[in-house]
């Protein structure tokens, strides 16, 4: 995907983010002084590795939107700013003077996904993250996570995921 183009790195990463991708550069780098097959294959596993974090952790930017409409752009970009804050249709159609209607069924049909549900994967990403990359308490991980309360947290968590934010947080 990335060279064909169907994935491009953002111009600039959550400074968390960058420290753990500079982590799986430096051991690349590593594991890149010598020549052994054994170095070479780890180096290959090293990279899947670092592309399933940031794929996880969407770190990545789908240039489907690049081809699409500016309003397609806009839309995603200020959904990708907003989501750890309150945001509804009401507030987006707003924003972009479009009817919530209008909007609902404009997203669904060139996004291929509801609204609410794409919020909520960028919400569960980003807890995902905060859960494994820092100390936070479960409240404050749902509060920075644009979650409203921790018990829909928590449900939407394990729903997701199939374990709770509490067992992934003591897993990592």
């Amino acid at each position: 995907p990335l060279k064909k183009g169907k994935l491009m790195f953002p111009m600039k990463l959550k400074p968390t983010i960058s420290i753990e991708i500079a982590g799986y550069l430096n051991r690349i780098i590593h594991e890149n002084t010598s020549d052994y097959l054994n170095n070479r294959l780890k180096t290959k596993i090293l990279i899947l590795e670092m592309l399933t974090f940031m794929l996880e952790n969407n770190t990545f930017e789908i240039p489907a939107y690049i081809n699409s409409s500016g309003i397609q752009r806009e839309i995603i970009s200020y959904i990708q700013q907003h989501h750890t804050e309150k945001i509804t249709l009401e507030m987006l159609s707003k924003e972009f003077h479009l009817s919530e209607k209008y909007l609902s069924r404009y997203f669904k049909v060139n996004f291929a996904i509801p609204f609410k549900q794409y919020v909520c994967h960028l919400r569960l990403s980003t807890a995902k993250n905060l859960l494994t990359s820092t100390d936070l308490s479960i409240t404050d991980v749902a509060m920075n996570s644009g979650f409203p309360s921790v018990n829909l947290f928590i449900r939407t968590f394990k729903s997701a995921f199939g374990i709770t934010p509490l067992k992934k947080k003591k897993k990592s």
